[in-house]
Formats: structure tokens, sequence, C-alpha cells
């Protein structure tokens, strides 16, 4: 919704927008691909369909009570915002 706004600041808008797209589509991929191998690795996939919480409960496995906190809390800003 703001590619007009951006596209008003670029010099090549054109060449630059359509780059910008791209890599950020590529980016968002990646870490998407990224955190669901995170997932599999640690957890099986019986464990990741009974959970209602699964990023709380990666977060407790791999960091512990205090990770699972941060991660829970982040979780419910990103909700919030």
């Amino acid at each position: 919704s703001y590619a007009g706004f951006v596209g008003g600041e670029m010099k090549n808008p054109p060449r630059d927008l359509p780059r910008a797209f791209a890599v950020s589509f590529l980016v968002v991929l990646a870490l998407y691909l990224l955190v669901t191998v995170a997932y599999l690795r640690v957890m099986p996939i019986a464990t990741l369909q009974a959970s209602a919480q699964a990023g709380k409960e990666l977060a407790a496995r791999t960091l512990g009570p205090l990770g699972a906190a941060i991660v829970t809390g982040t979780i419910l800003l990103a909700i919030i915002g």
C-alpha cells in the first residue's frame, strides 16, 4: 500500500521498485523456511500438531523458561501491533 510513496522517493522507480519487491519477498521466504526448519529439527511433527503454542514450546526447549517468556511476549506484541 505504500509502494506509491516509496516510488516517489526513488531515483529510478521502474527499475528499483520491482527489484526491492523481489528482494524483500526472497528475504521473507528465506526467514519463513528457516523458522520452519528450526521447528522441524527441534520438535517432531506429532508434537507440533498437538501443541497450541508451538513457538513457546520451541523457545522453552531451546532457550529455557526465560526464552519462552520472551518469545511469548514478542508474539503478543506482534499480534497487538
